[in-house]
């Protein structure tokens, strides 16, 4: 049997089953990843790619393409009585993993909740075996999207997923202490929470402005088309402009804005465009596929690492983890790395994802036989997010040369979407196995095949 698998090509950064489709000779085609039915979105007059909607362009492919390995599992990629590659890959889909199998679409024994229906199943498992280069073509994700072009500023809205907003990223103020040995070396840090702070969200620093933060600066004059500028986030451009209007201002002002002794132009930009890059990221909002209850305010401390706690439900409170050093806050990274000793952070869709794929038979002149396309609308429960942490220093001090102390914020921002909650997806390194049973948490699915009319 041959069949022309469509992958998509940016998960083969996360997932072992690129590597076990490509191990068995099996062409690839690109596949067309759409959201209800289209790939346009506008934000004013500018086309904009799905990293502005969803946080990154590869948010949906990734997602698309682990249902589609559960999808086209088969023995028959894995030639060879004993394939180690056979075994491995059973284990990364686990049992419901393998029931959601296309080759399963007929049989009377349906295993695992996985539901097939459909008025083309015996047609389509027909096709779907024949040795022609078939093609998956097309992902569609139904999300509901109530506009797909919005103005500058305006929010992303959708009846199937939810926005993510800079007041729903739940921060914590810490600050983290220096140390050091008589010789004047570092001895050790610690970091806890900054009891000074009143911020809840990211959305409280975004706002601030240099007139709420710098009171005692006369700002009717020279100054005054800067006192509403954003104090952490404003644009490199306005930052160097402001500067130089400072230098013509009289040393009150100037003492007051820059300090004694002044810090210079580099110093000024760096500390006033910390969050820039934040605020452009969160100025549409970011689309999360599914419906969640996003995190709670956080927890007003801070946590050392437990080892007994691998994985967090942060939908009731936003809680924050020391390292095991505690010298650092932490959290689990896409990707994997040293996730061993991190924890991972999520929240669970209280909706089903609904996803189709396109199928498509060639067309076969010699048998005169028209293209076919089956279309498979897949309903999926308990769809998870993973969040991954976020900080940024806000001031430091310094004495004699060296850093006294730090003001750092975190919050946690969504990263992953995947069907475990055992940890943040991760494959298999030298020292580290991947995630294995990764549909573990997927109570449920519908899987309906029928053919698409032209």
């Amino acid at each position: 049997m041959k069949k022309l698998l469509s992958v998509l090509g940016t998960f083969a950064i996360v997932t072992p089953g690129i590597s076990a489709v490509a191990s068995c000779g099996i062409s690839t085609n690109s596949i067309k990843t759409l959201v209800d039915n289209d790939k346009e979105f506008k934000i004013g007059d500018e086309t904009v790619g799905y990293s502005k909607v969803f946080g990154s362009n590869s948010t949906l492919s990734v997602l698309g393409y682990q249902v589609l390995d559960a999808l086209t599992f088969t023995e028959d990629k894995y030639p060879g009585k004993d394939n180690p590659k056979k075994q491995k890959q059973k284990d990364v889909l686990g049992d419901t993993g393998l029931a959601m199998a296309l080759t399963n679409a007929n049989k009377e024994e349906q295993k695992q909740d996985i539901k097939f229906s459909g008025d083309a199943i015996e047609d389509f498992v027909k096709d779907y075996n024949e040795p022609v280069d078939s093609n998956f073509t097309e992902v569609n994700f139904n999300l509901g999207i109530t506009n797909k072009e919005i103005k500058e500023g305006e929010k992303w809205s959708a009846s199937k997923a939810t926005t993510f907003n800079s007041n729903d990223a739940k921060t914590i103020q810490a600050e983290v202490k220096y140390q050091y040995k008589e010789n004047g070396n570092l001895d050790k840090t610690t970091i806890d929470h900054d009891t000074s702070s009143s911020e809840t969200s990211l959305e409280d620093y975004l706002s601030k402005t240099w007139s709420t933060e710098k009171a005692n600066v006369d700002w009717t004059k020279g100054l005054s088309e800067y006192k509403d500028k954003p104090y952490y986030a404003m644009s490199s451009d306005d930052a160097e402009k402001m500067y130089s209007a400072i230098l013509k201002e009289d040393e009150k002002n100037q003492e007051e804005l820059l300090g004694n002794p002044k810090v210079n132009l580099a110093t000024f930009k760096n500390d006033h465009t910390k969050l820039t890059s934040s605020k452009t990221r969160y100025e549409n909002g970011i689309l999360m596929p599914g419906q969640y209850n996003l995190p709670g305010n956080a927890d007003k401390q801070i946590k050392d690492f437990n080892e007994e706690i691998k994985s967090q439900d942060i939908s009731g409170s936003s809680v924050f983890y020391r390292n095991k050093d505690k010298n650092a806050l932490q959290s689990q990274v896409v990707g994997g790395y040293d996730n061993e000793n991190r924890t991972f952070m999520y929240s669970k869709s209280t909706s089903p994802l609904k996803i189709d794929f396109t199928f498509t038979m060639p067309e076969d002149k010699k048998r005169e036989r028209e293209e076919v396309n089956y279309k498979i609308e897949i309903t999926l429960n308990n769809l998870i997010v993973g969040y991954q942490l976020v900080g940024v220093n806000l001031e430091t001090e310094i004495k004699d040369k060296k850093i006294e102390s730090a003001k750092n914020v975190y919050w946690y921002e969504p990263a992953f979407y995947q069907f475990t909650n055992k940890e943040m997806f991760r494959i298999s390194s030298n020292n580290v196995d991947g995630t294995t049973d990764v549909f573990k948490d997927l109570k449920g699915a519908t899987i309906n095949i029928s053919k698409k009319t032209k």
